[in-house]
């Protein structure tokens, strides 16, 4: 990361803790259901903004064909949130069902500004991975940054 975006290039020409933590999030953890709240919660983060990470560096650079969205941004690969599928936790999830069914369930309303969905104007992909111990915090953290941030709020 440098000036507080992330560099696409340089993830994709050493990508090997990336794949391995994909890897990784793909079985049901040891115990998971009996996890604290705050440590599940840090594993949905986690899985999802790495996901995202990893389907932009799949395609990286990205170009533009479909009109109506940025021509550099995400949603110009074809499914990427509705068709899709990831291992997650032992499910098989989009992009979609994975903001729309696991994480609401935690009920948290910070957890939209926490997702990095491979858009500037979306919530900043953190240099550090989400932890149970610091979770309010971290997650107070992203709710100041980006209040306080002119192109995600503006007031007249």
């Amino acid at each position: 990361m440098r000036d507080e975006l992330l560099y696409y290039a340089a993830v994709k020409a050493d990508r090997d803790a990336l794949d391995r933590f994909i890897r990784s999030i793909g079985e049901v953890p040891q115990r998971f259901d009996w996890w604290p709240s705050d440590a599940q919660k840090a594993f949905w983060f986690n899985a999802y903004n790495a996901l995202v990470l990893q389907t932009v560096v799949e395609h990286y650079p990205i170009r533009g064909r479909f009109p109506g969205y940025p021509a550099k941004g995400i949603r110009q690969i074809p499914g990427v949130f509705g068709s899709r599928t990831y291992r997650v936790a032992g499910r098989t999830l989009t992009l979609d069902e994975l903001e729309t069914s696991a994480l609401p369930a935690f009920g948290d309303p910070r957890l939209f500004l926490v997702l990095g969905s491979g858009s500037v104007d979306s919530g900043r992909l953190r240099s550090e991975a989400y932890a149970a111990a610091r979770l309010d915090n971290q997650l107070e953290a992203v709710v100041r940054e980006f209040s306080t941030t002119p192109r995600h709020v503006a007031i007249d």
